[in-house]
């Protein structure tokens, strides 16, 4: 093999080919956060292997490339479910360390991370993976309210690109409806 490391599941290619609609979508959510302004939440949706997960590394990889202005957060809910857990992450992703796993409130690090992506004036994305997982756990409403409602008490613009091979936004409370207001990525499977 020339290249063993496309073997790998967590290979990025440096051309990603066949989803150049799912791309441009993509790109058109996050482009406002470029700008200083709001970006746009995305469902994105489809069987398992049809390039979602890829297509977000993709995406979120230019994205730190080409700006400052955008914080981009990928959580694997299989792994991190929890609340706690998923800021966590977020904590990480805007500060390059976890924050410790006991003895911090959430308030803590939740306003600690707001607070400084506020200061910095950046926008937050996160990228919320095989999303039914937080359905399942029952922490879905709590997590996605907690992001999408952020600049209620900190200057922030924030999204959330959801993830999954099943739609379970119809569980998601009226509070949050209200705020997550997105854009459908349909994945369908390769030909």
């Amino acid at each position: 093999f020339r290249n063993e490391e496309v073997f790998n599941p967590d290979h990025l290619p440096e051309e990603f080919l066949y989803r150049d609609a799912q791309f441009r979508s993509l790109s058109a959510c996050a482009k406002p956060a470029m700008r200083g302004s709001k970006p746009l939440s995305a469902f994105l949706y489809g069987s398992p292997a049809t390039g979602k997960t890829t297509s977000v590394r993709f995406v979120f990889d230019e994205l730190k490339k080409s700006t400052d202005k955008v914080v981009c957060v990928h959580v694997n809910c299989q792994i991190y479910s929890t609340p706690y857990k998923i800021f966590s992450e977020i904590h990480r992703g805007v500060f390059g360390f976890s924050p410790p796993e006991t003895g911090v409130p959430l308030s803590s690090i939740y306003d600690k991370v707001f607070k400084r992506l506020g200061r910095e004036k950046k926008s937050l994305i996160v990228a919320l993976d095989d999303v039914n997982f937080l359905f399942l756990s029952g922490s879905a409403n709590e997590v996605f309210y907690d992001i999408l409602r952020a600049y209620e008490v900190h200057p922030v613009h924030t999204a959330i690109w959801s993830i999954s091979t099943q739609n379970d936004n119809h569980k998601l409370e009226d509070r949050v409806r209200s705020v997550h207001q997105y854009e459908t990525i349909n994945f369908l499977p390769y030909s």
